[in-house]
């Protein structure tokens, strides 16, 4: 690990250091500089596109073969018997928002409230996600947003492209009811999906967040910087260890806020000796703190497709969107709302997926080595509970069904994956769907919150790190599990409420208090 006796150059003294420019960080480095009186710095391992630049036509338009120029790779499992499975999360300012699938959906209420704190229930959190959101379709409303920074839309029936509407009134006439808010907690069925992208642009949250911000003198941004580990002295977070251009770097602030996903955040406090003590100690890492939930409690959404193959007067075209409607529903003996089931195209195949929404199996994070460049290994752990493997064997039963509906035959495409053969018994079903099992990545749980006494817990409920003072963790590391939806809504109303819990803390805290110390005065560099 290096130390900071390594230092090459210095970098001055921020009031807040945001670790991160993902959905959360551009939150964060809105809400916390729009005062006027906290300078920070957004520190991005990967490159920024300010407007003067322009955004790539890839990232404002979700060209899928040009985004993994700004994807960070992580080796994952998802089974112990699965060969090795490629884990993406964007690098670059946006983060994952700048690179996914733009669904806009939130969780429903019993997943905010059972994160084990009235300051993240349902009720709590709902004020932040109305204020994320301008919804182009309700408007303001009981539980929606009307002006906030990012633009929902759902794409009206009237727009939905061949295989879109044909699945529509497949699932309809299976029985499934007409669902035309897919955000509302209440009821199964069949409706456009809420979507970030209008218009065919996708609006990302360092469009949304970042770029009203960018001109403010007490905000400033340091792309393509790899922060290396968290600087602790005496208890205290006292800044970051970067490189920058290939120099080391120390960044010096008061308070530091790790925004870098499930898979970075925990990574970082390894890398800086806070972590399980067995851990640090068979990597040579010197012990800051013990804490042993870090990289354990990894929660994500299991998925498993049915691919066919359309004739070619079928496939979509170029600028046609890639989803525009999808199926809620409740598995046989599983959890309210916990299987999500919609079409699209991949490449030449026209796929159904259908994803676990609330899935019983907990991984963790492998970490393999006391240099940060080697990122841990992502064990998912799917498929080890007998309630995930049936609900994803009926899952397959169901898209089978979907198939013989009359709009679906009269496409016309041959199914591919599973054959018939696969299909003759649950075992071999079975070994399939271990073999085929993919995630859609929505990692989270890794450093969750937790009461005090809570031996797993990484976070307080207000992202403080255990053990550690002036250093918070605000991004879905901190979510106790996954919530029913896809997951960069509730990553922006992390940013959103963290950044509301930290400004109410700061107006209730004495100068010189070790949570929130106010620096404002102080000059720090432009960037």
């Amino acid at each position: 690990m290096n130390s900071a006796s390594t230092i090459a150059e210095p970098a001055g003294h921020w009031d807040t250091v945001i670790v991160g420019a993902g959905s959360a960080g551009c939150v964060l480095a809105n809400r916390l500089t729009a005062s006027g009186d906290r300078r920070v710095l957004l520190i991005e391992a990967g490159p920024d596109f300010p407007p003067e630049a322009g955004w790539p036509h890839s990232i404002t338009h979700g060209d899928s073969m040009e985004l993994a120029d700004y994807f960070m790779l992580f080796d994952g499992r998802y089974t112990d018997t699965q060969a090795a499975a490629f884990v993406v999360r964007g690098r670059l300012v946006g983060g994952s928002s700048a690179v996914n699938g733009c669904m806009f959906m939130r969780g429903i209420a019993e997943d905010y409230d059972s994160w084990g704190s009235p300051q993240w229930s349902y009720s709590s959190v709902l004020p932040s996600l109305q204020r994320q959101e301008r919804d182009l379709d309700f408007g303001s409303g009981d539980i929606h947003g009307g002006e906030g920074p990012i633009p929902v839309r759902r794409a009206p029936s009237g727009s939905w492209i061949p295989h879109q509407a044909a699945f529509h009134e497949a699932v309809t006439r299976m029985g499934f009811q007409e669902k035309a808010d897919l955000s509302r907690s209440a009821g199964e069925g069949v409706g456009p999906i809420p979507m970030n992208r209008v218009d065919g642009i996708r609006v990302s949250a360092a469009m949304g967040y970042l770029d009203p911000a960018r001109s403010r003198p007490n905000l400033s941004i340091s792309a393509q910087t790899e922060v290396l580990q968290v600087l602790i002295e005496a208890g205290r977070a006292t800044g970051v260890l970067a490189k920058r251009q290939g120099r080391l770097v120390r960044i010096d602030a008061d308070e530091v806020i790790l925004c870098t996903s499930g898979l970075m955040s925990p990574h970082l406090l390894i890398h800086s000796g806070i972590g399980p003590a067995p851990i640090l100690s068979r990597l040579g890492i010197p012990i800051v703190t013990d804490l042993p939930g870090v990289g354990q409690n990894l929660r994500d959404h299991p998925s498993i497709a049915i691919e066919t193959e359309p004739p070619d007067s079928f496939r979509p075209g170029p600028e046609d969107p890639v989803y525009q409607t999808m199926l809620v529903l409740t598995s046989r003996g599983g959890d309210r709302n916990d299987m999500h089931v919609f079409p699209f195209f991949m490449l030449d195949r026209l796929r159904y997926d259908a994803i676990l929404q609330s899935a019983h199996a907990v991984g963790e994070l492998e970490f393999r080595s006391a240099e940060p460049d080697v990122l841990p290994l992502v064990r998912f752990r799917y498929l080890e509970d007998e309630i995930d493997r049936s609900r994803m064997r009926d899952a397959v039963h169901l898209m089978l069904e979907l198939l013989e509906q009359p709009s679906l035959r009269e496409i016309g495409s041959r199914r591919v994956e599973p054959d018939d053969d696969t299909l003759s018994s649950n075992e071999k079903l079975d070994r399939w769907i271990a073999e085929s099992i993919g995630s859609a990545m929505h990692t989270c749980g890794t450093c969750r919150m937790g009461s005090q006494g809570d031996a797993g817990a990484v976070v307080d409920f207000e992202g403080r790190v255990q053990g550690v003072h002036n250093l918070r963790i605000a991004d879905l590391s901190i979510a106790p599990n996954v919530i029913r939806a896809p997951a960069n809504a509730t990553a922006i109303m992390i940013g959103e409420r963290m950044a509301e819990l930290i400004l109410r803390g700061k107006e209730h805290s004495p100068v010189g208090s070790s949570e929130v110390r106010d620096a404002g005065s102080r000059e720090g560099p432009g960037n």
